[in-house]
């Protein structure tokens, strides 16, 4: 058994949902077996203008999230809207797929470092027994600023946390936090603005020849994962495809100049990465032909197993001697049953079945 996740990001260019999204949501192979969950990210959902670069206009994010949710009902639920400025982040659960457990967060990383012009929105969840975080991020521009991209991206981690509610109110503890990797299984998608250090000349002669791998050893976030000065533990798929910016809105070449010359690098601005405990295994990764925008979608195909952790009722043993826990729904919320209380309920900071089975119990 596998939990299919369908994964998808788009830098929109402050337009409206005017296009036909199936080629980009919907690509071709992928009727065999369809998504239980969407995860989209929009950039620039509205415009960054000097006046509207600070303040979130939820009609815009609205639009677009309108738009997919149409395609998608009825077969689909939306599970979460978020919007930080031009930054959304939809999820959407198939019918027959219970999500549970829902937070979400965001930070700001623009202008002094919290304007939501760039920045990330976060959520995470539960399903099937797994616990999912997902980021939607649009990170600093320009191709010098490699160093305030890392940062942008180091950022997020820390700031993007979710506030465990309370379970047992008595207990007089403190919320605590989680925090993005602190999940089984962690998709990060966005506009993360990183580069090809080539010059023009030399990225357009690799893009004739259609050598992406040869294009790919210049690729600014390959670089910094590799040294790992970004994206701790992150994985991403080959890119197999052409640069996703910056294009003419409504054609496949590239924006020129006055005088005909490429008027930014081509760049694979555009990306999905990912972190796993549990051995998540990449089906698709692909750019798509949608024309409005600057930059040009792109989507992931994610199969999960579900088989280590979808075991319905575990018995795992405890601090104290001839006792154990009855644990009947695995969230981080869980129902213990004890042979000298009864039932009772508490709060656990939970991420992972995995590591909470194998770790040995606490002494007391």
């Amino acid at each position: 058994m596998v939990l299919r996740v369908f994964c998808g990001t788009w830098n929109v260019n402050g337009k409206k949902p005017s296009v036909r999204l199936e080629p980009w949501l919907f690509p071709d192979g992928m009727d065999a077996q369809p998504p239980d969950i969407f995860i989209i990210g929009i950039q620039e959902a509205q415009a960054l203008t000097a006046m509207t670069a600070v303040v979130t206009d939820p009609a815009k994010g609205k639009a677009w999230s309108e738009a997919i949710r149409k395609l998608l009902k009825p077969d689909y639920y939306m599970v979460c809207f978020r919007q930080l400025v031009g930054i959304v982040l939809l999820i959407c659960a198939h019918r027959d797929v219970q999500v549970d457990d829902l937070l979400e967060a965001d930070a700001g990383t623009g202008f002094l470092n919290v304007a939501g012009n760039k920045g990330g929105v976060a959520a995470r969840f539960a399903v099937k027994g797994i616990s999912i975080s997902c980021v939607s991020s649009h990170l600093a521009a320009h191709e010098e600023n490699i160093s305030k991209r890392n940062q942008n991206f180091q950022d997020i981690l820390k700031r993007a946390t979710f506030a465990e509610p309370m379970f047992v109110e008595d207990l007089g503890n403190p919320a605590r936090d989680i925090h993005i990797l602190d999940h089984d299984v962690v998709f990060w998608v966005g506009d993360m603005n990183y580069r090809i250090n080539l010059p023009v000349r030399e990225v357009m002669q690799l893009i004739e020849q259609r050598d992406w791998s040869s294009l790919a050893r210049y690729d600014q976030l390959k670089t910094e994962m590799n040294a790992s000065r970004v994206a701790p533990g992150f994985e991403e798929g080959s890119l197999n495809f052409a640069p996703t910016y910056k294009h003419n809105s409504d054609t496949n070449s590239y924006r020129m100049d006055e005088e005909g010359g490429i008027k930014r690098t081509p760049s694979w601005t555009d990306r999905i990465l990912w972190r796993s405990r549990l051995g998540v295994r990449l089906l698709a990764y692909r750019r798509h032909e949608v024309y409005s925008s600057d930059h040009r979608p792109v989507s992931a195909l994610f199969d999960i197993p579900t088989e280590a952790v979808d075991r319905g009722i575990v018995s795992v043993p405890s601090a104290f001697k001839n006792l154990c826990f009855i644990c009947f729904f695995v969230g981080r919320n869980m129902a213990k049953r004890t042979e000298l209380t009864g039932y009772a309920c508490f709060s656990h900071l939970f991420s992972s079945i995995n590591s909470w089975m194998t770790e040995p119990p606490s002494a007391v």
